[in-house]
């Protein structure tokens, strides 16, 4: 995980941060998908910012979700990604 938040630090121009809160409408929707809470908000979040990679060591996260419309991957995998992308 170390090495993900060096290459994370390295290339901040792709990082994007934002504090407004989750849409309260897409938060029911995933919890009634059987999200828990956290993964709910975390998931509506995400639609609402138009992301495309989740990093989670959560094996767990978000898999009651069918068909989510981005994609869920390890530190190490995205650090392998992302290292590729930028060699």
């Amino acid at each position: 995980m170390r090495e993900f938040y060096q290459v994370i630090n390295q290339y901040s121009e792709f990082i994007e941060l934002s504090w407004q809160p989750a849409p309260l409408a897409r938060v029911k929707f995933y919890e009634a998908q059987g999200c828990r809470k956290g993964d709910a908000v975390i998931a509506a979040h995400a639609e609402a910012l138009d992301v495309n990679v989740i990093v989670s060591e959560n094996r767990q996260f978000l898999q009651t979700v069918r068909a989510l419309p981005l994609e869920i991957l390890t530190a190490d995998k995205a650090r392998s990604r992302l290292a590729r992308l930028l060699s």
